[in-house]
């Protein structure tokens, strides 16, 4: 440190301070921030790259595979419900299980209805076996009654001209 006292024109004070050993403690401080600073960046950014990976990718990806399995007709998939999901993840796993359950009971009603429909044309076709049977045994009876009929005019006419010249 230099103070020089200067008496020409006015009086002045001079402070000299030698600042290279500031200048490298502040070029120190700067790197040692920038290293601080990159360290805790990638930390973060690990941090969030787990995070993303634990709570958001896993989800959707056991979501992929079991629509996967859905649309190849496995109907009894579910999604693990996990307490400690997002909520997010959380709500779009129940409704897709939900989404399932009233799937399971809609095929359920349809197969039921099937049946029911399956049976009523069961009964409809011995009710129509057992008419078919009734109407060829009533066209067998008429024809027998024609067949009768024209026999016995048949035979009543000769037997009406005998009648007449007995």
């Amino acid at each position: 440190l230099q103070i020089v006292l200067n008496t020409h024109l006015k009086p002045t004070l001079v402070i000299k301070i030698p600042l290279a050993d500031l200048d490298r403690t502040l070029e120190k401080s700067l790197r040692d921030f920038f290293i601080i600073a990159t360290i805790t960046t990638l930390m973060l950014l690990g941090f969030l790259v787990f995070f993303t990976r634990k709570k958001i990718k896993n989800p959707l990806n056991a979501l992929i595979k079991a629509s996967d399995a859905v649309s190849k007709g496995d109907r009894n998939t579910r999604l693990e419900v996990k307490p400690n999901q997002l909520d997010d993840m959380r709500m779009v796993s129940l409704a897709f299980n939900n989404m399932l359950d009233n799937l399971n009971t809609a095929t359920l009603e349809l197969q039921n209805w099937s049946q029911q429909l399956e049976y009523k044309v069961q009964k409809k076709s011995e009710e129509l076996g057992t008419a078919q049977s009734a109407l060829i045994h009533i066209e067998r009876l008429a024809s027998l009654g024609k067949l009768s009929s024209s026999v016995a005019h048949e035979i009543n006419n000769p037997l009406s001209g005998i009648l007449v010249y007995t």
